[in-house]
């Protein structure tokens, strides 16, 4: 069985977008790592930049596959 994982985080441009950023770096190196039994993420893409006039957003997706 395969899927995906999809975290998306928003935050309104010129308040803490940095951090925001950051958070997804945080978010990418932790699933690529990310380690269970009969669960493996094998594909996270870099966090993808969305278009938006008021808010800053990234999407980080990661597919996995369940043995």
């Amino acid at each position: 069985h395969y899927g995906v994982i999809s975290v998306q985080c928003f935050t309104p441009k010129n308040t803490g977008t940095l951090a925001m950023s950051n958070l997804c770096d945080e978010w990418s190196k932790f699933l690529e790592l990310f380690d269970a039994d009969h669960l493996e993420v094998y594909k996270v893409n870099a966090p993808q930049q969305m278009q938006d006039d008021d808010f800053y957003g990234k999407l980080i997706r990661a597919e996995f596959r369940v043995n």
